[in-house]
């Protein structure tokens, strides 16, 4: 079983539209979370909306890891069930960014729908903080 935290205190949620990380804030939303754990440099996903997004002020042809080696290395270091190598992000990563960034749920609620997302493809999910 894989494990994963989420600081809390370093957790951008509910706002409607987050990034992986945040550089103004310093902070992150849960992907972004699961990502640094992942071994996915802080610079790859400052500023990113999603995972397989471009970096910011690239133009790269869509899907960018069929292209870009670096690209292709850092994308391939997410869990299959969150980045499909091939096809993109998957229904379970939009439905993480879609509860994360969710401004009607509460944060006990938002944990919830979070952890069994993740339990469901042998993982677990603790919040610190």
């Amino acid at each position: 079983m894989i494990k994963f935290t989420i600081d809390r205190t370093k957790w951008d949620r509910g706002s409607g539209v987050g990034r992986l990380w945040n550089s103004k804030e310093d902070c992150g939303c849960f992907l972004g979370h699961i990502a640094l754990q992942c071994g996915i440099s802080k610079a790859f996903i400052t500023n990113q909306a999603s995972p397989i997004d471009a970096p910011s002020g690239e133009i790269m042809e869509y899907p960018v890891w069929r292209t870009n080696p670096q690209w292709q290395e850092e994308v391939s270091k997410y869990p299959d069930f969150l980045v499909d190598k091939t096809l993109g992000v998957t229904s379970i990563c939009w439905t993480a960014m879609e509860v994360n960034d969710d401004p009607t749920l509460t944060d006990e609620r938002r944990e919830e729908k979070l952890r069994n997302l993740l339990i469901l493809n042998d993982c677990l999910l603790t919040f610190t903080n």
